[in-house]
């Protein structure tokens, strides 16, 4: 659990493994925490260099993630700042995006083949797999498609570039999101941890 306090007018929502989120209003402020190892989750941070650099019709799948403070009294904790947006395992109503549940659909077959959680599972595999099926498969924009797997295929690429010790995919319904506009949100879809250091110098980077 985190040791530092969120910022005023943050009420605490949810919880994940390495992360507690707090929210006001239609603003949400994530905290994430070190492991016991010195190593951390730099998803957040690969989010936000992937929306920097992608082509503009991508920026959309792409939660608008800020970098806000890092806490250190205690312990090493990186808050973000971002919108609200509505997970597909919270908030039921907002799960009919349709290119979001046959992704998930698409998902949840290709883990009976090779689980997504697997260090052995490649990111190549499961575009390979999406690009296979979902194209094929979806009834609307085929060029929609083209874009979230290209904007999902530059996360992938971004987390590679942080060298990380563990990197492999997360691509969960609670993880995946839906905008105010409808818009699929791929809000934490892999897991990459590096050194806390390593961070810090990014962040330091980014000042």
């Amino acid at each position: 659990m985190n040791r530092n306090p969120p910022s005023e007018g943050f009420k605490r929502f949810s919880r994940g493994s390495q992360a507690v989120a707090y929210r006001s209003g239609d603003r949400v402020e994530s905290i994430v925490m070190s492991d016991q190892d010195g190593s951390i989750d730099a998803c957040k941070d690969i989010l936000i260099d992937s929306r920097k650099i992608c082509d503009t019709d991508m920026k959309k799948y792409l939660p608008d993630i800020s970098r806000k403070r890092i806490d250190n009294d205690l312990t090493y904790e990186f808050v973000y700042e971002m919108p609200f947006y509505h997970t597909l395992q919270v908030d039921s109503k907002y799960t009919g995006n349709i290119l979001a549940d046959m992704l998930l659909n698409d998902l949840c077959d290709f883990n009976r083949i090779s689980p997504l959680n697997s260090k052995q599972t490649t990111f190549t595999e499961i575009l390979h797999f999406l690009r296979n099926n979902t194209w094929k498969h979806y009834q609307g924009d085929q060029e929609e498609v083209n874009i979230a797997i290209a904007a999902l295929s530059q996360i992938f690429e971004v987390a590679r570039s942080y060298n990380p010790s563990t990197l492999i995919p997360d691509i969960k319904p609670f993880n995946l999101a839906i905008d105010d506009s409808g818009n699929l949100i791929f809000l934490d879809p892999i897991l990459a941890l590096i050194p806390v250091k390593q961070l810090i110098e990014t962040w330091e980077k980014q000042t």
